[in-house]
């Protein structure tokens, strides 16, 4: 299925989003969905990106579920429906 609309109408229709750390993470929150993260590749990227590199985000003040495994995210999936 395509969808064509705006993406907020779709975020205002969605019961969970699985992200890694898009700025969307917001506006879905806003509009009432729960969010998964997936962070799988986060300490991969960090090393790309450098040492000066600061998230935002992290495991101390992050506001929903984290996830670093695909199984992980099957075990909070159902709690977030």
């Amino acid at each position: 299925m395509v969808f064509k609309g705006k993406y907020y109408d779709l975020l205002k229709e969605a019961k969970v989003l699985i992200t890694d750390y898009s700025s969307i993470v917001y506006d879905a929150f806003y509009s009432g969905s729960n969010i998964i993260f997936y962070w799988e590749e986060k300490d991969y990227c960090m090393e790309q990106y450098g040492e000066d590199t600061k998230l935002m985000l992290n495991d101390d003040n992050c506001f929903r579920d984290i996830c670093y495994t695909p199984e992980q995210i099957s075990d909070v999936i159902e709690k977030n429906m």
